[in-house]
């Protein structure tokens, strides 16, 4: 393993010799990175931990590569995921290599291609298996907490809408017709809301329509240079959810590191392979300028610590690897404390953000009833004097 070359792990020319080279994930994911959405279509993260779980055992017990798929085809209930399979089968019979019969087939990502690929050149495949199950584990944890700290937030944050657009749309208008009945000067709060009532009935079309034009448009350019490097810069900022979304793709960096150091992938050809297998923005234009510092003669944590994505913690603990020869080790902890960080966050963003949409919720509410009862208050009160 120690003597492949650059050449012998090129993604260029396939094992068929006919095949165009993949498109660059960059040109398939959106520009949040498609890998860790919340929600979507495509083999879930269930079906693929058991699916490459399987595979593991089954090739590890001494079947061979069409053997152990067709064995798991025949397992699966739903057809979607037989005929996924049966796919993957096909091409493989047609004398495809076993990645290719992957890239082949639909709704498996650029990670999990490169990552078989890797496997099969090095004579690494069954390693290869395990790990991308725990990978995909991994994610569905991570899934699991996300949505479970953020979907009762959403329905907070939705109900807030809607009952705030009720109130505004029919409820304050009453108010205003009786305060106009009377006359006099109302309260700044109360008239402030009036006449938030008054824009919205006049605009609130307008606001929606604009706001479907801008998704629609975003959707349009998901895939520029620039709305990718802009969608990144704003994720990274959001309070909270953007430490996560980075925690979760510098853990993806780091294994995916780890497994191509471990199988002797030449640095610059494993640096190339992760442009390929990480989508997201900022470490994927980071490793451009690190290939050629690398080049240049740069060392590697040195290229690293030119960029703001990677920490300082994580360019020590690579300047340490790179000094004693052992760096698929310490990207393999530094994997490992990415997710446990990860999940402690999504912890604290679980506890802290549902008592705080509610109290967001109640305020709103609050403030609008207030400000409605409150020339009421104080026309029973010039009644009393």
């Amino acid at each position: 393993m120690a003597g492949l070359s650059l050449d012998s792990l090129s993604p260029t020319p396939t094992a068929s010799g006919n095949k165009k080279p993949p498109k660059s994930a960059s040109n398939q994911q959106p520009w949040w990175n498609r890998d860790i959405k919340l929600f979507g279509g495509g083999l879930n993260e269930t079906f693929k931990e058991t699916f490459y779980l399987e595979f593991a055992s089954l090739t590890q017990a001494g079947l061979d590569i069409q053997s152990a798929l067709h064995l798991l085809i025949e397992e699966q209930k739903k057809d979607k995921l037989r005929e996924a399979l049966a796919q993957v089968e096909s091409t493989l019979v047609a004398g495809s290599t076993l990645a290719d019969a992957f890239r082949a087939t639909p709704g498996f990502t650029p990670y999990e291609i490169y990552s078989l690929q890797i496997g099969e050149e090095t004579g690494q495949l069954n390693t290869v298996l395990e790990q991308l199950a725990e990978y995909f584990r991994q994610r569905r944890k991570q899934r699991k907490q996300l949505v479970g700290a953020l979907s009762y937030p959403t329905v907070i944050l939705f109900t807030a809408i809607i009952a705030v657009s009720f109130m505004l749309s029919f409820i304050v208008p009453m108010f205003s017709e009786i305060f106009g009945r009377f006359g006099g000067e109302l309260p700044k709060i109360t008239q402030t809301i009036i006449d938030l009532s008054g824009w919205m009935a006049d605009y609130g079309l307008l606001v929606l329509i604009t706001i479907a034009a801008i998704s629609t448009s975003i959707y349009l350019l998901r895939q520029k240079t620039w709305m990718r490097k802009f969608g990144s810069w704003l994720v990274q900022r959001v309070p909270v959810v953007g430490p996560i979304m980075v925690g979760l793709n510098l853990a993806r960096f780091c294994q995916a590191l780890s497994l191509l150091v471990a199988a002797q992938v030449p640095l610059l050809r494993a640096l190339e392979l992760l442009r390929e297998m990480i989508p997201f923005y900022p470490i994927q234009s980071s490793l451009r300028e690190v290939e050629k510092g690398i080049m240049q003669g740069k060392a590697f944590h040195t290229c690293l610590s030119q960029h703001k994505i990677y920490d300082h913690r994580l360019v020590s603990l690579v300047k340490v690897g790179e000094e004693v020869n052992q760096l698929d080790t310490f990207f393999a902890r530094l994997a490992a404390q990415y997710t446990d960080q990860v999940e402690q966050r999504t912890s604290t963003l679980n506890t802290f953000l549902e008592p705080f949409m509610i109290i967001f919720l109640g305020g709103i509410i609050g403030v609008i009833l207030v400000s409605m009862y409150l020339p009421m208050f104080q026309l029973g009160s010039s009644f009393g004097g």
